[in-house]
């Protein structure tokens, strides 16, 4: 499970760095603005907030992805130690049993 545990600590650091540097880049946008109805830095805004609401909703489908393949991990665990379960108390025969009904 540790393996797991690194993947989501992972894409949480990734995450945080990129939502990091998107904040300081968005405020040097607007910091260097020198006329703020300038048609390109408008558009550049624009791309910009589709661009960083684009990461989101890649982020959210990635943690998403990350929780499904926890989910089938813990599953495929269990089924493992279910076929290791110890019953206490059936004799164990030293050959096949002849009849299995019995």
């Amino acid at each position: 499970m540790s393996t797991l545990e690194q993947i989501t600590e992972t894409q949480r650091s990734l995450e945080n760095t990129l939502m990091q540097r998107m904040a300081e880049f968005e405020s040097q946008l607007q910091g260097s603005s020198a006329s703020p109805s300038s048609t390109d830095n408008v558009v550049l805004r624009k791309e910009f907030q589709a661009f960083k609401e684009l990461v989101r909703n890649i982020f959210d489908l990635l943690r998403q992805q990350i929780s499904e393949l926890c989910k089938i991990v813990d599953i495929m665990e269990t089924r493992h130690r279910r076929k290791f379960l110890v019953i206490n108390g059936i004799p164990v025969c030293g050959q096949r049993c002849q009849n299995p009904a019995h």
